[in-house]
């Protein structure tokens, strides 16, 4: 219930990795009675008896620079309305399906982990800036020659050259 009442009042989440599950009606396991989850979202999560690991490159709405991550789960989960991202290269909800995680009301919520944020300090800073102006606090532009996206900018560049994943 608390979950519920924070959700609908608006507050931050930032669910990685198979967390997310946690966050749904149920998830069905081969052979096993079904776990019955939070409900905050009307999903499933089901054991397919296969699993999905690799290096992720995603779409977010919000942002022009591709979003990287690895995912490594056991579950697929059934379509919903509202997802985080658009799949450049990788596995979305379920294989073949260009849709992943949830973006509502301020959750976020994505199979990727690897780690995220700090993978990702354009999407850091997307995140750090909206939270900071429901607080009213004062926005300055962020340094994006530090070492973080420097990084980040090297990350991509292996992906150009090396994974041929954006041809």
């Amino acid at each position: 219930d608390s979950l519920k009442k924070a959700y609908k009042a608006g507050k931050f989440f930032l669910v990685t990795g198979n967390a997310l599950e946690l966050f749904g009606r149920q998830i069905r396991y081969i052979d096993k009675e079904p776990l019955q989850m939070t409900e905050l979202f009307d999903f499933v999560c089901n054991d397919d008896g296969m699993r999905i690991v690799g290096e992720q490159v995603y779409k977010f709405k919000d942002l022009e620079d591709p979003i990287i991550g690895f995912e490594n789960r056991l579950c697929t989960m059934s379509e919903y309305h509202a997802p985080l991202f658009n799949v450049i290269s990788g596995c979305g909800y379920k294989p073949n399906v260009k849709e992943e995680g949830i973006y509502e009301n301020n959750f976020f919520g994505t199979y990727l982990f690897g780690p995220l944020l700090v993978r990702n300090p354009h999407f850091c800073d997307y995140l750090v800036t909206k939270i900071m102006k429901t607080m009213d606090l004062e926005i300055k532009d962020f340094d994006t020659e530090n070492s973080a996206y420097k990084a980040y900018r090297e990350y991509l560049k292996n992906f150009y050259e090396n994974q041929n994943w954006f041809s």
